[in-house]
């Protein structure tokens, strides 16, 4: 007989390690795979499967020229790609296009890393895919927005009338004069109200007066009363109208815009983000990874539902001290590299002696929402919060919480992961900053032609005025939102 414990000890190891490993990956939302030195398909993680529609059983073995979703030149490509890792180690980067198994074309990422044995040769490739269609729709929408605003600019499809302090009119572009009837040289230096029906001339000053006082830099016309202008041959029209006013050397100039309704054509403004945050294994994983225990907060709940709580979010509500001894029952078993370069933390024992600074109150109400889904049966969540990196830096993140295969009864295997968001409000905040320069170039030009009008359009003498009928209505549909 021979003593065989020790190696079924040491083979129960190697399955809660494997299994453990799986576990892991499957909870990464990020497609990964796994070769071996021949480039057959060893491992994928559920993620992959959704994304490609895959199925382990079938593609375990196979290689990337078996994979039907890429063209044959690209298969290739990755081919030798992955020929020269197995040779001589590293890692390479590439961003293609990619059918996905919904049919659609997208935008991604690609990682692949060689990876060593225990005596250092190499063993394989593991491959990570990042979807970025929605940032490349983002950055492309954000091209399209800059290109349409010059073009506005350039083409002023709509009437844009300056006037000066005195209200007299200072610019009248083309569309104006194919909306009013009058050549510019006919307007320039005359009152803005000979555009105006005679029932509005007397209100039209007082308003502009009043708007000269608000904090406002713009605003639409039409808020109190209906607006209508009239043209050279005495027809009057419907319009919408806003105005605006810029100072300038001191100076104060009144922009008008003015659009007729029946060609009112409203500017859509679709920006839409994601966040693509690559994912690996859990040491190498390149998002923050944690492994922790939620046993003893599962006992604590399971107390308090024997003690008659029945309602967990209410009385979480009346006791914020509950929430606070759960978060005290949690254990951190494990982080991962990625966790501590994020947290800019030098040590696990740092970042554990630094969890009060790390936790904002925003992501206390996160903890919060998350023990509350938790409690009433969910086995995973996911919510964005505010979290603060050692250096005293706040970061947007999106946490996502899993509970491990097989301890959904006890919570003493969860998974979290941490991703930081912050490229996404970065670009929101490059979207604002593209507006603002926009707008600031339209000032500009309006600046540039206002001050080439006396050299342009000489003065003429003075004439009898002309009776009209206008009124204006909101710069939102004179210009869409780009007038606003």
């Amino acid at each position: 007989l021979r003593d065989i414990t020790e190696r079924k000890r040491m083979e129960a190891e190697i399955a809660d390690q494997l299994a453990f490993t799986r576990n892991v990956i499957d909870t990464i939302p990020n497609p990964i795979f796994v070769k071996d030195s021949e480039q057959r398909y060893t491992m994928f993680n559920k993620a992959y499967e959704d994304v490609y529609g895959l199925s382990r059983e079938q593609w375990i073995g196979k290689t990337v020229m078996d994979f039907n979703l890429l063209d044959e030149e690209t298969r290739k490509g990755y081919w030798d790609k992955d020929a020269g890792l197995l040779a001589n180690g590293g890692q390479y980067q590439d961003e293609t296009e990619v059918q996905f198994a919904d049919g659609e074309l997208h935008s991604v990422l690609q990682w692949g890393t060689a990876y060593d044995l225990a005596d250092g040769t190499i063993g394989g490739i593991v491959g990570v895919t990042v979807d970025i269609t929605e940032q490349k729709r983002a950055e492309r929408s954000i091209r399209e927005r800059e290109e349409c605003i010059r073009s506005i600019v350039e083409i002023a499809p709509d009437a844009i009338i300056s006037i000066d302090g005195q209200q007299n009119i200072t610019m009248f572009n083309s569309m104006a004069e194919e909306i009013f009837g009058y050549a510019a040289t006919e307007v320039i230096g005359q009152p803005l109200t000979m555009l105006m029906p005679e029932t509005s001339r007397s209100v039209h000053p007082q308003e502009v007066d009043k708007f000269l006082t608000e904090e406002a830099s713009a605003r639409s016309m039409d808020q109190r009363r209906e607006i209508f202008g009239r043209r050279k041959d005495g027809t009057i029209f419907p319009a919408e109208a806003g105005i605006s006013k810029l100072e300038l050397d001191g100076q104060i100039i009144f922009t008008t815009f003015f659009r007729d309704i029946t060609e009112r054509v409203k500017m859509e403004q679709a920006i839409r983000e994601s966040e693509s945050q690559f994912r690996s294994l859990f040491e190498d994983s390149p998002i923050s990874l944690w492994e922790e225990d939620y046993s003893e907060a599962k006992q604590y709940i399971d107390e308090l539902r024997n003690e008659g709580v029945d309602d967990i979010e209410r009385h979480f509500e009346q006791n914020p001290d509950a929430i606070e001894k759960i978060a005290s029952l949690i254990k951190i078993i494990r982080v991962n590299q990625a966790t501590l370069d994020l947290y800019k933390a030098a040590s696990e024992e740092e970042l554990y002696g630094s969890l009060g600074q790390v936790f904002t109150e925003q992501s206390n109400l996160n903890f919060t929402a998350q023990m509350i889904a938790l409690a009433d049966g969910a086995t995973s969540y996911n919510g964005e919060t505010v979290n603060c990196k050692l250096n005293g830096e706040l970061f947007d993140c999106i946490v996502d919480v899993s509970i491990a295969p097989g301890y959904e009864d006890s919570w003493a295997k969860v998974f979290v992961s941490i991703a930081d968001v912050s490229q996404l409000k970065e670009l929101e905040r490059q979207l604002a900053i593209a507006n603002e320069r926009m707008s600031t170039e339209l000032n500009f030009a309006r600046d540039i032609q206002i001050s080439m009008l006396p050299l342009i359009f000489p003065a003429f003498p003075d004439r009898k005025e002309v009776t009209i009928h206008a009124a204006l209505e909101s710069a939102r549909e004179v210009g869409g939102d780009f007038y606003d």
